[in-house]
């Protein structure tokens, strides 16, 4: 038997204990509270307090740490984030915290797009229109 057999074999075996262990009461417990504890860390739960309250500057700087967070339990869409963003950024053009936000997550956006994770002068020049364009 080579080795490719013996990772096949113990592959199956690992799949057929993780399958069993969701179904025991421990595992179904132990997955309770691992949404409860991702729940804050839902894009929904991060914008939603911004949305409703767009003059909290420490929440609003507070989001990128939120999502750092949050990327244990989430693998987050940085796009609809970065829309929802400039959504609330076109309902408050004036408040100069969103729009840092608006920078911050348009970074983070155009990053995860990038096979090195880093921006380009044309993707900060895509944010600052966009920026620009929610902010009249």
């Amino acid at each position: 038997m080579d080795i490719f057999h013996i990772l096949f074999i113990l592959s199956i075996l690992i799949a057929i204990y993780v399958i069993y262990w969701k179904t025991t009461p421990e595992g179904r417990a132990y997955a309770a509270e691992r949404e409860k504890e991702a729940a804050p860390y839902s894009i929904e739960n991060i914008v939603k307090p911004l949305k409703e309250n767009p003059d909290d500057i420490s929440y609003a700087n507070s989001i990128p740490s939120l999502l750092n967070q949050g990327s244990r339990y989430y693998s987050y869409n940085y796009g609809t984030i970065y829309n929802l963003v400039l959504e609330v950024l076109s309902e408050n053009p004036d408040k100069i915290h969103i729009k840092t936000l608006c920078l911050t997550i348009g970074r983070l956006h155009y990053g995860k797009l990038r096979p090195d994770n880093k921006i380009t002068i044309y993707d900060e020049q895509a944010i600052q229109n966009d920026i620009l364009m929610r902010s009249k």
